[in-house]
This record gives structure tokens, C-alpha cells and sequence, in this order.
């Protein structure tokens, strides 16, 4: 009999007796079946037989009580360790039946393990993502510490251990001080083990070992919980999400039902913001009164119009939408944009009439975004739903998306007014009843227009074609993501705010390491990475070289270059050579650059022009940070001096950052650089981390470059 027909069979067995969690003593009998290493022991009624199962495996031993009713035996006295003789055993057995007050409860005897380093492993499965693996620091610090890794199937072995490389306990894995690192391999392949078990039989909810024993030797299991379920888990199912949904951004005639003569209403400054916008395609107003919209003749009904259009746009109320959406059906429409909330995010009710309205639109080919979605924005074609009013936005590369309808609204004005990069597209997915954000990942991965894709989300309907589609969009393109629901209230609002429940953030950012993507913090971050990446070449490799005003902008550079990894290079003696023609000979020289004495000596914008020259030249620096302070004595011309160097260096990022002056010139000396592709930032240490992004997505790229070529 396989091994694998063996484990179904010992779980076939529990599953027949109606048990869920099996005992400490039934779990390591199932995982030395999986092949997981397990103390030699066993089960005792009374002394003698504890008594005998000792001589057989040998002093010392470990003492454990075995009771369904005692979760925590360390925490209630019911284990002892480093028995090494039959009068302390028998003593031992006396002790923990009065500490736990378990008169008849079995004991476990086992053969004691000398570790090196406490473990903790164990898999389960994902309501989204399917099986996911932990790893991390074990024993009592589980939850002291709480350092641990999320895994997420399948794992290579080299992924596995620049996983563990991350733990803040990395160092007593892989060996510190003269100890010896533990066996990694062996983890590894009891990780494998528990998956492969996991996997192939869908009644095994929940495998944890706590503590795994780890040295140089190998790994045991010293202590675990295997937890079963009557009904096998289904594996994900990957679905079709291949679907057109271009005519959201690309439609050349959008339809309006719920267009308004009044300037306040969303039907009213929708088609303004066409209008606003140049739309280069038709636009219909439907107004069941015949108002003029905006100077524009409005239609009765959709089925009055002259065509049928691309995009059709509701914005009226919840309960009107199901009769609309027929006329749409009749009339031909396949794309619609419903703005309208009341449906899932507003509770049971509204998400019975968000499901019989999306059947009757997939019944008849319709494709929807939203509801409670105010739709898409394409500034080359002029394409806007918003129901807010927007300043006009100039085309781009970066396609922003998310279960937000803030992306095309504020932040789309924040874009258009304050900001100096450009959009490609925007769209604002609501309730995702129907096209949801693996559709749109799948779109702009092959549009052609976007560079870039940022994303704000909250969760996903479906993990393995996430996975699929996030893995693809970040192989072709820098995808940058903000991860909503982080905390259990964070979650609880996000089930609220767009009906659909976040999972766990912790696995999230998992998956989304492992399929590529950059991962911020924050919105400012969300759009700062955008910036980076739309303005900057990637660079060779992790080293950088930083001219400062200021002794301050150096010390921060250099602490935050030793945060994030980063390498500072000496500079060459050519360099000090061309530096030295503008500095004074006393001044010191390194990298960091603290060039005021340069100043003093040659001005602002000399200093500025031989140090940058100098260090972007230098062949083992790959991008340069400039740190400003702009204060009379240090002002120029940043496109006269700055953009030249930019220009020819085009495969070297550059980026700016302040450390104060006047507001009215920075934003000016800001606009300048920005508009020269060279991104600015509030502090040195923002700057060096935007460099760490672009050189972490230049390690992915040659990582699957080789395991493409492996492959």
C-alpha cells in the first residue's frame, strides 16, 4: 500500500468516528506516515506501563500529559522534561497529575530531543488562496515574537530560503557566532512533506507542529495537531477571466441613463466632464424628460437612440437599474458601468437584487463594472464616468485601479493639479459583482499604453487566477500595490464598504511577494512608487552615489542606505580628481558627497554640475541622489544644470530630494526635475527607498529570467 493510500486510510478511520482533532500522540503517528520525523514513544494508561516504554526508548525522557481537555500542558504543569532515571519518572507522573487534576488522563512518554532552535511549521488552508505553509521562530516565542513567514505553494528550494533569510530570527537559522546554522534542506523538505499530504487529501484542515526541534542534524516534530473535516476541501478552480473589457476604456459612443439638466447631479457632470475632457467619441444623455444636457439633446430612452452604444453608464437609483438594464439587453448594449449603490455594500437586501441583476446581464452577454462603481477614466481619448467634477488630466503610462472610487475622483484631481507624472487609465471596480480586478490586470498587462500598474485592494474572489494574473502583470510591468484590510477592523470595513470580505493581510502580501509585486504602505506611497517607476530606467544594480548641501543629507543617506541594502561605493580616484578641481584641498571626499565647501568655493550651480558629472560617471554607481536645500546662496537653473546630466545618462536614475527652503521655489525647482523624469522626494531617505524598489524589481526580473531558463 502507498504511503499516500496509508495517511487516507488512518484518516478515513478518525473521519468514521466523527473526530475533528485528533491527539497530540494520533497526530505524530500521522505525520511519521507522511514521513516527518516524530520522537520515539508512546502511549501510557498507569506507571508500569510508562514505567516500561521508558526502558524501551531510552533515558532521558519527556513526561507529557495526554487529555482532549488540556490545550496548553505547559502552561498547567503537565509536562516535564530531562527525566533520566524511573524514580524521577515515577515522581514526575505523580507531579503532573496534581498539577492538571487529571486523575485518569493518559500519559506520553517520549525520548527527549536536544534542539538548537525552536520551530514553528504548519499548513492550512486559505479561504482564498488555497493551502498556505507557515515557518517561523517557535516554542514559547510564538507569540512573544510573532516572526514568522507566510509560504505559498508551490515553493523551490531556493525561494524557500530567501523566504527564511527574512525572518528577524534569520541569523540562528543559518548559523551566528560560532553556532552552527540547523538543516535547512531538512526543513525545507518537511515543509514539502506536510504540503504534498495536505494536497492530496482535501479532509486534513489544519497540520501545526509547535515546537519543531531544529540542528544541525535534522528536524523533529516535538509537539503537534493535525485537525480533520468530513467533507474534502475542493481545490480553486482557475476561471476564464480572458473576456474584452476594452470598450470600458476604449468606447468610441457612452450612453448616460440618469443624465441631468441639474449642474449638482452625477448625471449632469458625468457628460460635463466628457465635454470637459475633449471625448472624442459620441455621447448620448437619457433623460426620460427630454432636457438638453450640457447644450447636448438628451433621448427619452436607450432605445430611441441611433445606435447602439459601447458604454452605457447608470446613474439612478438602485432600484430602477433592473428595468434599465433590460432596455440595455434589448437594445444590444454589452458594456455597462452601474454608479448606482444600494446593492452588496449596503447589506443582504441590496446583495439579492446586485445577484439577480448581474445573472440577467450574464445571461445575455452583458459585461458590468461595478455596481456602486463611478467607472473608468482615459485621458488620450478624453473617456471620463466620474461623477465628480475633474480638472482634464493629460495622458500617460501609469493605469491606476481599485475598490475605491477616491482614483477617479480626488486623486485623480491631485494628479491633474498637483502631480507631474501622467495616467493611462483609471478605474474604479466598486462591488466587482462582475468585472473585478483580475480583468483588469489582464487588460492593462497587454495594454499597450500603460507602463506601469498601481493598485489599491482589498480582496480577491479568486486566488489561483489572482495568482495567475498578478504573476503575469508583474512580469511584464512594475505593479505596485496597497493592500487594504490589514488589521481585523480594517477588514470588517472593507466587507463593508464594497461587499466583499478581505482575507488575511499577512497571506496577501505572501502571494503578492511571490507573484512580483511592489507593496506599499499608504496612498502617498501607492502614488510616489507609481512616479519612480514611470520616470526611471532600471538600474544595473543596487549602488548608489549621493551629493549632498549638507553634512545632515549625508548622515541620513547614509543610514538609509544601510536600512534598505544599499551600496554605497568609495569613489574612484578619478572621481576625487574631478571633485577636487571645485572643492578646497582640505575638504574631505567620500560617498556621501557633503559639497558646500564646493559651493562656497565654485557656486550652486558649478558644484552641482562637476560633483553629479563626476559620480554618475563613476562605472560602479548606478543612479545618483541630489539633496537640496534651496536658499539664495545655493539657487540655479535645475533644467540648465540638472536635465542635461539626466539626458546623457538615460540608463541611470536619478532622483531629487529637499531638506527645506522656500515652498514657492521648491515646488518650481520640483516641476523642473519631475518634468526631467527625475523624481523628488521630501527627504533623502524616501529617495533611497524608491531606489530599493526599482533595484528589488531588477533581482526579480534576473531571478525569473534563470528560473525561466532552468525551466
Amino acid at each position: 500500500m502507498s504511503k499516500i493510500n496509508r495517511v487516507g486510510k488512518i484518516i478515513n478511520s478518525y473521519v468514521d468516528e466523527g473526530r475533528q482533532a485528533l491527539s497530540e500522540y494520533e497526530s505524530k503517528l500521522l505525520l511519521r506516515e507522511i514521513g516527518i520525523n516524530v520522537p520515539d514513544g508512546g502511549l501510557c494508561q498507569n506507571q508500569a506501563e510508562a514505567l516500561a516504554c521508558a526502558r524501551k526508548i531510552g533515558m532521558p525522557v519527556v513526561v507529557k500529559i495526554s487529555s482532549e481537555n488540556l490545550l496548553h500542558k505547559s502552561d498547567s504543569g503537565g509536562i516535564e522534561a530531562g527525566i533520566d532515571s524511573e524514580k524521577k519518572l515515577i515522581e514526575a507522573l505523580k507531579r503532573i497529575r496534581k498539577n492538571t487534576g487529571l486523575a485518569d488522563a493518559q500519559f506520553l512518554i517520549e525520548k527527549q530531543e536536544f534542539p538548537s532552535l525552536e520551530l514553528i511549521a504548519g499548513i492550512v488552508r486559505d479561504p482564498v488562496f488555497g493551502p498556505i505553509a507557515l515557518i517561523g521562530i517557535g516554542g514559547i516565542f510564538t507569540e512573544i515574537l510573532s516572526d514568522k513567514i507566510i509560504l505559498i505553494p508551490p515553493i523551490g528550494y531556493a525561494d524557500f530560503v530567501d523566504r527564511i533569510k527574512t525572518l528577524k530570527g534569520a541569523k540562528l537559522i543559518f548559523g551566528a557566532r560560532g553556532k552552527k546554522g540547523i538543516d535547512v534542506r531538512g526543513l525545507f523538505k518537511t515543509i514539502e512533506k506536510m504540503i504534498s499530504a495536505y494536497e492530496s487529501d482535501g479532509r486534513i484542515r489544519e497540520i501545526e507542529i509547535n515546537p519543531l526541534f531544529a540542528n544541525e542534524d535534522g528536524v523533529c516534530a516535538v509537539d503537534a495537531l493535525v485537525t480533520l473535516q468530513k467533507t474534502e476541501q475542493k481545490k480553486a478552480v482557475l476561471q476564464d477571466y480572458s473576456t474584452d473589457i476594452s470598450r470600458f476604456f476604449e468606447a468610441r459612443s457612452i450612453a448616460v441613463i440618469g443624465a441631468s439638466s441639474s449642474p449638482h447631479k452625477g448625471g449632469n457632470i458625468i457628460v460635463k466632464n466628457l465635454l470637459t475632457f475633449d471625448y472624442k467619441g459620441k455621447i448620448y444623455p437619457i433623460n426620460p424628460h427630454g432636457s438638453d444636457v450640457c447644450g447636448l439633446k438628451s433621448f427619452a430612452t436607450i432605445d430611441k437612440l441611433p445606435e447602439v452604444p459601447e458604454l452605457v453608464v447608470f446613474i439612478i437609483p438602485n432600484i430602477a437599474v433592473e428595468k434599465e438594464l433590460k432596455k440595455c439587453i434589448d437594445k444590444g448594449v454589452k458594456n455597462i458601468i452601474i454608479a448606482s449603490g444600494g446593492f452588496s455594500d449596503q447589506g443582504a437586501d441590496g446583495a439579492l437584487l446586485e445577484a439577480k441583476i448581474i445573472e440577467k446581464a450574464r445571461k445575455a452577454g452583458v459585461r458590468v463594472l461595478g455596481p456602486n462603481s463611478i467607472g473608468t477614466i482615459t485621458p488620450i481619448l478624453g473617456l471620463v464616468t466620474s461623477i465628480t467634477t475633474l480638472h482634464k488630466l493629460e495622458s500617460g503610462d501609469i493605469a491606476l485601479f481599485g475598490q475605491t472610487g477616491v482614483f477617479a475622483s480626488g486623486t485623480a484631481d491631485i494628479v491633474a493639479t498637483r502631480e507631474n507624472f501622467r495616467l493611462s487609465a483609471v478605474a474604479c471596480i466598486g462591488n466587482k459583482a462582475d468585472v473585478n480586478e483580475i480583468h483588469l490586470l489582464k487588460y492593462f498587462t497587454r495594454d499597450k499604453k500603460t507602463r506601469v500598474i498601481a493598485a489599491y485592494l482589498e480582496g480577491t474572489a479568486n486566488g489561483a487566477a489572482f495568482i495567475e494574473a498578478a504573476s503575469e502583470a508583474a512580469a511584464a510591468k512594475p505593479f505596485i500595490v496597497l493592500k487594504g484590510g490589514r488589521t481585523t477592523e480594517g477588514s470588517r470595513a472593507t466587507a463593508s464598504h464594497t461587499g466583499t470580505m478581505a482575507g488575511d493581510f499577512a497571506v496577501y502580501n505572501a502571494v503578492l511577494e511571490k507573484c512580483g509585486a511592489t507593496l506599499v504602505d499608504d496612498f502617498p506611497d501607492l502614488l510616489e512608487a507609481a512616479k519612480v517607476f514611470s520616470f526611471c530606467p532600471l538600474p544595473e544594480g543596487n549602488r548608489l552615489g549621493v551629493v549632498s548641501i549638507t553634512g545632515v543629507g549625508c548622515v541620513m543617506s547614509a543610514d538609509a542606505a544601510a536600512e534598505y541594502g544599499i551600496i554605497l561605493p568609495a569613489l574612484t580616484p578619478e572621481t576625487e580628481k574631478r571633485i577636487r578641481t571645485i572643492a578646497p584641498p582640505w575638504a574631505p571626499l567620500r560617498n556621501p558627497v557633503d559639497m558646500w565647501s564646493a559651493i562656497e568655493k565654485a557656486g550652486g550651480a558649478e558644484a552641482y554640475k562637476v560633483i553629479s558629472e563626476a559620480i554618475i560617471e563613476q562605472n560602479n554607481i548606478d543612479a545618483i541622489l541630489l539633496v537640496f536645500v534651496l536658499i539664495p546662496e545655493s539657487d540655479f537653473d535645475p533644467i540648465e544644470i540638472i536635465a542635461p546630466i539626466r539626458k546623457a545618462h538615460p540608463k541611470k536614475p536619478m532622483f531629487g530630494a529637499f531638506l527645506g527652503g522656500n515652498q514657492e521655489v521648491i515646488d518650481k525647482f520640483t516641476k523642473a526635475l519631475e518634468m526631467n523624469s527625475i523624481p523628488v522626494f521630501v527627504s533623502p531617505r524616501r529617495a533611497i527607498r524608491a531606489f530599493k524598489m526599482l533595484s528589488d524589481r531588477v533581482l526579480f526580473l534576473k531571478e525569473r529570467r534563470k528560473k525561466t531558463h532552468q525551466k
